[in-house]
């Protein structure tokens, strides 16, 4: 399971070092703060599985744990005087090896990175500068299945009817207790 409040947690602490700028939480709602200082505005959304997971055989007690790969995307927003630049710095900074290791220690990975854009305008009736980029990440998550069970003894008794010159032609019956 993906603990997200820790990735949350995380990635706030690694965009809080690596830039001078506040830095917040935003939502669908409420994606950006109402006033002119220059601040970033995070979003942590698309989990996705990368591929099937891997499920590994039981152990003693039946229980098999599955393993696959999630892919996050965190989408982080500029606003305020200067935000392009800003954005550009924080994004050119994410390759550093301080912060891969930030990254490293949480259980992430650093993907890829998108281009920063420059989505400045006329919001309402005054112009704002802004500025958008994503960063996509991956993590690993390890579940246990117990619902897979675990046969123990097969005891069974058959014979083998055929012609012993031509295998082909064996027919083999079973019964299992």
């Amino acid at each position: 399971m993906i603990d997200f409040s820790a990735i949350k947690d995380d990635l706030y602490d690694l965009i809080v070092d690596a830039t001078s700028l506040e830095v917040v939480w935003g939502n669908q709602n409420n994606p950006y703060r109402q006033d002119s200082q220059p601040h970033f505005s995070c979003i942590l959304s698309v989990v996705d599985s990368r591929n099937h997971d891997y499920m590994g055989p039981p152990d003693n007690s039946g229980v098999s744990t599955f393993t696959g790969d999630r892919e996050l995307t965190l989408l982080i927003h500029g606003f305020g005087t200067g935000i392009v630049e800003k954005t550009s710095e924080l994004r050119d900074k994410l390759q550093m090896k301080k912060y891969l290791t930030m990254l490293d220690e949480a259980g992430l990975v650093l993907v890829d990175w998108m281009p920063v854009l420059d989505i400045s305008g006329l919001y309402g009736t005054e112009f704002e500068e802004r500025s958008s980029f994503d960063v996509r990440l991956r993590t690993l998550t390890q579940n246990d299945d117990n619902s897979v069970g675990l046969i123990e003894t097969i005891n069974a008794e058959g014979e083998l009817n055929g012609s012993k010159q031509d295998p082909r032609t064996m027919e083999i019956s079973v019964t299992a207790n």
